[in-house]
Parts: C-alpha cells; sequence; structure tokens
C-alpha cells in the first residue's frame, strides 16, 4: 500500500483486519500467499509474523439480489453463496439469477460456471455479469482484476480455472498502466502488460453474442473485441450487442435513409392527397401535399 491510510481504507472495504507488516515494499521480500492456494472461494490472509492462511469472507454486502445456488438454496447475494460454499468447504454456484423454483431457469441447468438467465422469453447459460464494482483482486493467473466476478468472467470465457490468491493489486503491478484492455501480469517477478490471448471455450453456440465495436466491424464477442483493439493499440468499445449494421458509418444526405449500407429516400406519400394538402415549396413550385416536398427535396438532395 502507498501508506498506512490506504491500507486502513482498503482493510475497511474487505472486512479485514490488516496491520503493517514492515514498512518498504512488499515486493522486498517473498509474499508466502504466492505459494498458497486458497479453494471454496477462501482468501489467503497474511500475518504479522510471516504466515499465510486461507480464510473465508467474514462479511457480505447487505444488497438484496436474490440467487439460486446449486444446492438448491436461495441466497440474499452472490457473496453469501461463496461464504456459505466456504465455511461447508463444499463446492456450491450460482444456478441461476433469482429465487429457486421461480421462472424458466428453475428448470434449466447449465455447467459452471457458466449461469441461466432469459434472454428473448427463453433460458441461455452465459457467462457471470458483472458490474463495475472496483475491489481488486489478485487472481492465480497472475492478474488483476477489479472484482473476483470479473475474474470469474474472464475464466469462464477462456475456459480456464482460476481463483483468488489474496484481495488487492497483484504485487508488482501497483503502478503498471496498462491500456488498450490490456492486463498487469507478475511472472518471476516481473509485471508487464499482455493482451488478452484466448476468448470463449466451444460449449455451445449460445455462448457466443456477437457485438458491434465502435469501429464498425463485428466481433463474435466482447472478448474479441478487446482482443483485436488491444493487437492494433486502438480504442474500441462496444456500439451495441449484435452484428454492425451495414449502415453504421454510411452518413446520408438530406432526407435520406439507410438501408443495406445505400442511401434511399424512402417516403411514402399518398398518391391521391386531399386538395386541401397542397403545400407551396421554397422553389416556387405547388406539390400535393407536404410529404411530396420533402420526397422531392430529398432526391434533389437540398
Amino acid at each position: 500500500y502507498t501508506n498506512e491510510c490506504v491500507m486502513k481504507v482498503a482493510a475497511c472495504k474487505e472486512d479485514l483486519q490488516l496491520t503493517v507488516f514492515k514498512k518498504g515494499k512488499c515486493s522486498d521480500f517473498r509474499n508466502p500467499c504466492d505459494d498458497l492456494e486458497c479453494s471454496h472461494h477462501s482468501r489467503c490472509q497474511l500475518f504479522t509474523n510471516g504466515t499465510a492462511i486461507c480464510v473465508c469472507p467474514q462479511k457480505c454486502p447487505l444488497s438484496l439480489t436474490p440467487v439460486c445456488a446449486t444446492d438448491g438454496v436461495t441466497y440474499d447475494n452472490e457473496c453469501e453463496v461463496q461464504r456459505s460454499a466456504c465455511q461447508l468447504k463444499s463446492h456450491i454456484a450460482v444456478r441461476h439469477q433469482g429465487p429457486c423454483g421461480k421462472g424458466l431457469c428453475s428448470t434449466f441447468s447449465c455447467n459452471a460456471p457458466l449461469v441461466c438467465v432469459v434472454k428473448d422469453e427463453k433460458p441461455s447459460c452465459v457467462c457471470p455479469q458483472c458490474t463495475d464494482e472496483l475491489r481488486e483482486v489478485c487472481a492465480s493467473d497472475g492478474r488483476t482484476y477489479s472484482n473476483e466476478c470479473k475474474m470469474r468472467k474472464a475464466a469462464c470465457e477462456a475456459g480456464v480455472t482460476l481463483f483468488v490468491k489474496y484481495n488487492g493489486i497483484c504485487e508488482g503491478c501497483a503502478k503498471k498502466n496498462c491500456q488498450y484492455y490490456s492486463s498487469c501480469v507478475v511472472e518471476n517477478g516481473k509485471a508487464e502488460c499482455r493482451c488478452p490471448t484466448e476468448c470463449y471455450r466451444k460449449l455451445s453456440s449460445t455462448q457466443l453474442t456477437p457485438v458491434c465495436g465502435t469501429d464498425g466491424v463485428t466481433y463474435s464477442s466482447e472478448c474479441h473485441l478487446r482482443k483485436s483493439a488491444c493487437q492494433q493499440m486502438k480504442f474500441i468499445m462496444i456500439a451495441f450487442e449484435g452484428k454492425c449494421d451495414a449502415c453504421l458509418n454510411v452518413e446520408c444526405g438530406f432526407g435520406e435513409e439507410c438501408r443495406g449500407g445505400k442511401c434511399l429516400c424512402s417516403y411514402q406519400c399518398p398518391l391521391s392527397p386531399p386538395p386541401s394538402a397542397k403545400v407551396c415549396g421554397e422553389d416556387g413550385v405547388l406539390y400535393l401535399s407536404d410529404c411530396h416536398r420533402q420526397l422531392a427535396a430529398c432526391q434533389r438532395g437540398a
């Protein structure tokens, strides 16, 4: 931590008992947590005597976002699922969002880490959807993730197994500014920025949700967009979910609409409007209706 105050703020947020182990950088000595593999959502906790043990989450947010777990129990939120799994030393995971026994997902099964969500009134298995909450964790791949959910989402998309080694930024990454969706990785004591390397295991075609990038390119998934942006060192964001429309970067003239990549005057004017609908245009022409005036202006590009 940059100073003792920052450490206390982190301890308060994570509900942990933290004390100063020694003054100076942690990188000056080997962190015992690096050699400890914690399971069942437990975390590595370092003590002043230099020992490290895995501990279960002591406190969960009071937010009420019910989830149904694989043990058939409805929990107040996902953190409560993890705490229960840790205390029981059992492989309990979120089965679907919402209470057990209700909704289309109640009779639909997904293989962990996929969770069931309802899309277009149909149950579907997808990787976890996460918030942008900032509660950094250092994962077993040496990368720092903004929160545990983001870590599990990355693991799900890449088809690998990841676990939290300890809360906070991975040592050596605190002053590393990684851009273009790259992330800081610590390997052999050296921190460096790396681009995403893997995207989505092929469990089912429903896992791939195409996205349209701000560069007008359709990507197989958000992960593929991030990977491409990183490799090109370009700032590319998701414009919207789904395939890019051919009209995305087409600029049409006055009154025109883009359809299939072409600009067209799409006014549907009545064939026989009443005489009272006639209007006089600025060009001195009498038109059958205002719609006919706009159509003529569109065709002239004026």
